[in-house]
Parts: C-alpha cells; structure tokens; sequence
C-alpha cells in the first residue's frame, strides 16, 4: 500500500524544489501576514486606550528614557557614552597585559632551561655515585 501511495506521489521522498517566483510569493505572503497582524494589534490598542496607541505607562517609559539621556558629565558629553578615557585607559591596560604575557613566556623558557640544568647536574651526580659503588 505504501509503495502503490508513494509511486502515485514521486515527489514525497524527494521535494520539488522551489523556483524564484514560488519563494518570492511566500515572501509576500509572509509580508503580508505581518502587516494584517501589526494592523489588528494597533486597531485593538488603539480601541483600549481611547485612540492613542500609547499608554500612560508608555509615555512615562518613553518621558524617563529621554531624561535619562539627555543627561552629561562635567565636559557636556552624555552620560550613557563611554567616557573619553575609558579608551586610552583599555589601551593601556592591553598593552600591560602583552607585557605580563611575554614576561611569563620568559619566565617559562627560563624555567624549562633550569630545569634541563638540573636534570644533568642529577644525571652526573648519578653517574659519580654509580661509579664509587664500582
């Protein structure tokens, strides 16, 4: 019955695939679609709140984010940018961070020679100490 169903229908195991102008349709619909639901939502909003789309709480929303950045520091700049040192000061900081970095990869090669120094020193300690027992 399956194989009768899927030799009536070929395209079920493979799906045609879809032209330009089919994508370009579902595009428009999907447009479409979005503008009658952003219609329906501003028609019932504006139906509660006596035809203004924004409620009280939205305009004290909309009032407080605007006091909030209208406000500057002592060099008329706005409060909610990043200060003008903060750069310099990143900058400086970065730069330090590479030193510490190259300081360590020293102190490690540094640490790696000492300690190939001190595997031979025990190695001929060894060998003198193999040597009083013969």
């Amino acid at each position: 019955m399956l194989a009768m169903l899927a030799a009536a229908t070929p395209f079920v195991s493979s799906p045609p695939a879809l032209s330009s102008s089919t994508s370009e349709t579902i595009y428009i619909l999907a447009a479409l679609y979005m503008l009658i639901e952003t219609i329906k939502f501003l028609v019932q909003r504006l139906g509660k709140n006596n035809g203004t789309a924004f409620t009280v709480d939205d305009k004290h929303r909309i009032s407080e984010m605007y006091e909030w950045h209208k406000k500057t520091d002592e060099t008329g700049r706005p409060l909610w940018y990043a200060p003008p040192g903060l750069h310099e000061a990143l900058e400086k900081m970065m730069e330090i961070l590479r030193q510490i970095t190259e300081l360590q990869r020293e102190q490690a090669r540094y640490q790696k020679d000492s300690a190939r120094i001190l595997e031979r020193i025990i190695d001929r300690l060894d060998k003198r100490e193999q040597q009083k027992r013969d």
